[in-house]
C-alpha cells in the first residue's frame, strides 16, 4: 500500500508538471504569434476603463468593435466630467458652418473631437494602429487631388509643365512619411492663392480662385457642400477624412442611431455611430457624379447633356 501511495503521488506531480508545461508552451506560442504587432494594437485589445460618456449617450453603437477603444481614445475630451461643457472639447475659434476647406492646423483638438478620422488628426488616431494605410493614403489622389489641380493650371497657361505639382496642401505631409524612391515628383506644393493678375475677360485670371472654392470640396479634407444642417443635398452627405468612405450616410443625411443624444432633426449626420470595413457604391457616388462622372459610368449611367430636359 505504501508503494502504491508513493506511485500515486508521483503520478500526480508528473501530470501537474506536464500541465504546467503545456500552459507555458501555449503562452510562449501566443507571445510568438503576437510578436511584431504595433504597441497601439496590443493596447487596443485590452478592455479599457469605464468612461462616463455613455451615461448621456445611452445606446450609442460601437464605432470600431474589433478594437477595445474608449470614446476619448478617439475623440479626446474628459471621460470623468459630469457636465457636457466639461466633457466635450471646446472650440478655440469661431465655428465655420459652410463648405470652405479649413487650414491644416486649425483648432485640431476640436476637429478631433468632431471627427477623429479628419486628415488633420489621423496621425494621432487611426494611424496609431493603421500606420501603413494612413501613410499610403497620404500620396493618393483622394488626398492630394493633384491631377485635377495641376491639369487645370497647365491648360490655363498658369503652369509651363504638365505633371502633378500642386496639391490641396503640401504633400507628403511630414506625418505621412517620406515619398518612395523613383516617383515622378519628390514633393507637391500647395495650390497657389488667387492673385487676380491679368485681364478680367480671360479665364486664366480667375482660374486660381476656382479650385479653392470648388475642386477642393470634393476631396477628403472637406465634407463637401452638404454640411451639417444644410437641407436639400440628398445623396451628397458624407464625412471627411477616413470617415468619408468608412462611415455610411443615408441619402437624406438623417441619423437613425440608437444614441439617445443623436441629432435626428437635421441632415448631415451618419446613419449610425458605426464604421464599415469596405464602403459600398453609395459611398463613392457622394462625390463621383456630375463632372466626376466615374461613379455614373461605373453603374452604367450617364449625365444628361447641358440644355436637355432635366439636365444641368
Amino acid at each position: 500500500m505504501a508503494k502504491a501511495g508513493r506511485l500515486g503521488i508521483a503520478a500526480f506531480f508528473l501530470w501537474g508538471a506536464l500541465g504546467l508545461g503545456l500552459v507555458l508552451s501555449s503562452d510562449a506560442q501566443v507571445a510568438r504569434s503576437e510578436a511584431g504587432r504595433p504597441a497601439a494594437f496590443e493596447a487596443a485589445l485590452i478592455a479599457p476603463a469605464a468612461e462616463r460618456c455613455e451615461e448621456c449617450h445611452v445606446g450609442i453603437e460601437p464605432m470600431h468593435p474589433e478594437a477595445e477603444l474608449t470614446c476619448t481614445d478617439c475623440h479626446g475630451g474628459d471621460p470623468n466630467a459630469v457636465s457636457k461643457a466639461a466633457a466635450h472639447v471646446p472650440r478655440t475659434r469661431d465655428e465655420v458652418s459652410d463648405e470652405r476647406v479649413l487650414d491644416p492646423d486649425q483648432d485640431l483638438a476640436r476637429r478631433r473631437f468632431e471627427n477623429p478620422m479628419d486628415l488633420r488628426v489621423v496621425d494621432r488616431t487611426c494611424a496609431e494602429c493603421h500606420e501603413d494605410a494612413v501613410r499610403n493614403f497620404g500620396s493618393s489622389l483622394h488626398y492630394t487631388t493633384s491631377g485635377h489641380l495641376s491639369d487645370g493650371f497647365y491648360e490655363m497657361g498658369l503652369s509651363e509643365e504638365k505633371g502633378g505639382r500642386f496639391s490641396i496642401f503640401g504633400a507628403p505631409h511630414p506625418k505621412f512619411g517620406q515619398p518612395d524612391e523613383g516617383g515622378e515628383v519628390e514633393r507637391m506644393i500647395p495650390i497657389p492663392g488667387f492673385r487676380g493678375v491679368g485681364r478680367d475677360s480671360e479665364l486664366s485670371t480667375h482660374f486660381a480662385d476656382l479650385p479653392r472654392k470648388e475642386c477642393m470640396q470634393c476631396h477628403f479634407y472637406s465634407e463637401g457642400t452638404a454640411v451639417d444642417g444644410r437641407a436639400g443635398f440628398d445623396g451628397d452627405y458624407r464625412a471627411s477624412g477616413c470617415a468619408a468612405c468608412h462611415v455610411p450616410y443615408s441619402l437624406d443625411g438623417f441619423s437613425s442611431s440608437a444614441d439617445r443624444k443623436a441629432l435626428r432633426n437635421e441632415p448631415g449626420h451618419p446613419i449610425k455611430h458605426s464604421m464599415v470595413r469596405a464602403p459600398d457604391t453609395n459611398a463613392c457616388t457622394t462625390c463621383h457624379y456630375g463632372d466626376a462622372s466615374i461613379g455614373l459610368n461605373f453603374r452604367g449611367l450617364s449625365q444628361l447633356p447641358p440644355g436637355a430636359p432635366g439636365g444641368p
